[in-house]
């Protein structure tokens, strides 16, 4: 029991310390521009030409394009040297 709690507190205390660290100089409407509105509008664009040529179905296309969008919110953080 105490090796799971040691664990789950690590993940807790390590996210918070790493979010703190990444997102600490940005500021609520660039943090929500960055992570929310950029990767939904690139979602929602890349949809619309790939439901022309008919060969897939919209979630295809949904599916194919969060994943990419998703990571680069990711990978494209803010860094912590210039908070």
């Amino acid at each position: 029991m105490f090796r799971f709690l040691a664990t789950v507190r690590l993940v807790v205390v390590g996210g918070a310390s790493s979010r703190r660290a990444l997102f600490n100089g940005a500021t609520p409407p660039m943090f929500v521009g960055t992570l929310l509105v950029g990767p939904l509008f690139q979602v929602f664009f890349f949809m619309g030409p790939g439901r022309e040529p008919g060969a897939a179905d919209d979630r295809f296309h949904l599916v194919g394009n969060a994943v990419p969008a998703a990571s680069a919110s990711c990978v494209y953080s803010p860094p912590a040297c210039c908070s």
